[in-house]
Order: structure tokens, then sequence, then C-alpha cells
């Protein structure tokens, strides 16, 4: 069965960053917010790898800060991707928390969900921890606070987590994942594979993109995303990511919303990952294109509602 993708109606859209500034072995890409802070993946490129590193923009004070993935307390790696990748950030305890992925976060040596904090002054990364949670490799789980507590969702495997820290352990801190809710889809709603009759047309299902925000009463919102592959077998496989607005009720753990699929400003690797309200139905949205440039738009709710 076809489908008809919209371009969302946005405005304001640039670069987070001038291109003119970034150093040749580096790129920009995937930003996300939590709060007043903005978080862009920085990849710097040498003859022996690409090492992640971790750019903070504070946007109360216009201040920068670039933190180096936390070596010491990663497992040693000769993967060609090294340190932690596409964090979603949030503000919690007074501190900027996040999850990513990082391929030598273990022994298990393959992509392991993180979580961790950062200093308060912002100078590196206080902690961090690889939590299973049961599947790997693991990818787009993002944070978010409710009622002060942490929680993580799995759009994929439709699971709300609370992260909890154990409270018998003498070394260190060390937090886990507790199994909070399962998401079931109202009566019309699929968040799965959206057809069986080409396994290369869509992905296999609808993946999270950006932490939720609250929007009222037990409602959240939150973007999610499916990937468009190529018909031939190549190298690069993705041909388009595509995007859904989508509601769930927290209480009753049903997922009560999903817009038709949309893209911003690029047709092709264009990847949403953050998402910010600002006010009077105003949101901003933080993406990457192509894996090279960070940008951000503003839109609304409005215009991200659109429904069947």
């Amino acid at each position: 069965m076809p489908i008809t993708i919209r371009q969302l109606p946005s405005k304001n859209i640039a670069p987070l960053v001038d291109k003119s500034s970034i150093p040749n072995n580096t790129q920009l890409l995937n930003p996300s917010r939590g709060g007043r802070y903005i978080y862009i993946r920085s990849i710097v490129y040498s003859e022996t790898g690409e090492c992640n590193q971790i750019v903070i923009y504070d946007t109360q004070t216009s201040k920068s800060y670039t933190i180096q993935s936390p070596w010491a307390m990663l497992e040693p790696s000769v993967n060609l991707f090294k340190g932690i990748e596409d964090l979603r950030i949030i503000e919690y305890n007074n501190q900027v928390w996040f999850t990513g992925t990082c391929t030598h976060a273990s022994s298990y040596q393959i992509n392991d969900l993180v979580i961790g904090c950062l200093k308060p002054d912002l100078s590196a990364v206080e902690y961090i921890e690889a939590v299973d949670i049961g599947t790997r490799p693991v990818k787009n789980v993002c944070p978010f606070v409710r009622n002060g507590k942490l929680f993580i969702i799995d759009i994929f495997f439709k699971r709300i987590y609370e992260v909890i820290m154990e409270t018998d352990t003498t070394i260190k801190p060390r937090y886990t994942a507790s199994l909070s809710l399962t998401l079931t889809t109202a009566n019309g709603i699929s968040i799965d594979k959206e057809t069986t009759d080409d396994a290369d047309e869509l992905g296999k299902g609808l993946r999270g993109s950006t932490s939720p925000i609250h929007l009222h009463g037990n409602i959240w919102g939150v973007i999610v995303h499916d990937i468009i592959f190529r018909n031939n077998k190549t190298l690069v496989t993705r041909l388009s990511y595509i995007h859904y607005w989508m509601e769930f009720d927290i209480e009753r753990g049903v997922i009560t919303f999903k817009s038709t699929p949309f893209y911003i400003a690029h047709w092709g690797i264009e990847y949403i990952s953050g998402l910010h309200y600002e006010k009077d139905g105003i949101v901003s949205l933080y993406f990457g294109v192509e894996d090279k440039l960070a940008m951000q738009c503003l839109t609304t709710l409005t215009d991200l509602r659109i429904g069947y």
C-alpha cells in the first residue's frame, strides 16, 4: 500500500553551528535538547577511527563546552567507532543526564545503552553505566523526567523503564532500569511495520527519535521514525528517514495518536533527534542532515498533529 509523506510546515531552519567554524576533520550532527542545554554529537575523524565528543551549548549563558568521551570509564577498543554516540539529554537533579550508545561500554563490544550524567560545571562526564534492558544492539532509547523521577522510553519495544539507583553498593552509585510500563495502542493505531508486501520498503516498525515532552494531564508527545530502504543491496541501504508525531497516555499506558508521516527540509538522511516545547504551541526541532550537519527549526503542535 503506497504512503503519502508531507513536508512539515516550519520556519527559521538554520544550522546550529556556522559550517566555516568547524574543522575539516570534524562533523557535527544529531542534536538534542534538555531544558536550557543543547547537545550536538561531534565526530573527529582520523586515520585510525572516528572519536565521538560531546558538545553542550548553554542557551542562558551562550557558552559552549566540548567534553571528551570518558575513555577511562569505557572498555579498551580498537573499533572504528569510539566513544559515546547520539546522546539524548535531560535536566535532572540539577545536572545534565543522558542516554546514548557505545560499542565498547561493556565486554559485549556491541552497541550498548548507556546512562550517565555530566559534572555540574560541564567539564567532563561524571558517571556512566551500561544498562541492560534485555536486547542488544540498542539505539534510540530516550530519557525524560516525570514527578521527579528519571525514566527512559524504548518505542520499538513499547516499554518505559524507571532508572533507579541501587543502594546496596559501597563502591560507587549504580543505576539500573526497571520496567515501569508496557505501552499498547488504541484502536486504529499501529506503530509496527507499515507493510508486509516488500521487506525492503520500510523498516521493522517505529523507533524512538526524541525524548517525550509533557503536553497536558497524562498525555505526552514524542517524535518517532521509520526508515525507507533502497531496493538494491548497496553499501548504504538507507534511502530516507520518515517521522511521525505520536502521543501516549502515561497512566493508562496507551498510545493515543499517531500523525501522518513527514520530513522537514531534506528528503533523505534527515534525522530528528531533539524536541523542545517553547510556549503557546511553538516547538523547536533539532535534527541532523546526511550525518554531516546539525540543524534546528520552529514548528507548531498543530502542524505536528496532522492525522489521517
